[in-house]
């Protein structure tokens, strides 16, 4: 995972996912408490160099006390929506890992 700026969380989201191939893609960036992931895409029939990255995850902060996180990921109407998945950033990212709802890591 690549990312932009410095933070403490930026960090924790790094070493959480560590040296993982199919995170290779995937640019992070905080904002305001946030942390939002893009996946770069490479429109069919188009050169790698001409690919985007597009809006994927974000872990929202529902509790700054407590560090209790909200995961949502970008849909097709081009709006966030939540999954019911909450917990600590680690178990956000870990259910990105692990595909919950089949909506970040696609199978051929």
């Amino acid at each position: 995972m690549r990312i932009v700026g410095i933070s403490e969380l930026l960090k924790r989201a790094q070493e959480f996912i560590g040296p993982n191939p199919a995170w290779a893609d995937i640019l992070g960036e905080e904002r305001r408490g946030t942390l939002i992931l893009y996946e770069y895409v490479v429109p069919d029939g188009d050169e790698p160099w001409e690919g985007y990255y597009a809006p994927w995850a974000r872990v929202s902060p529902v509790d700054t006390a407590s560090s209790l996180f909200v995961l949502a990921y970008y849909r097709d109407n081009k709006k966030w929506q939540d999954l019911e998945v909450a917990g600590h950033l680690e178990e956000c990212l870990q259910a990105i890992k692990d595909n919950v709802y089949n909506v970040f890591f696609y199978k051929s």
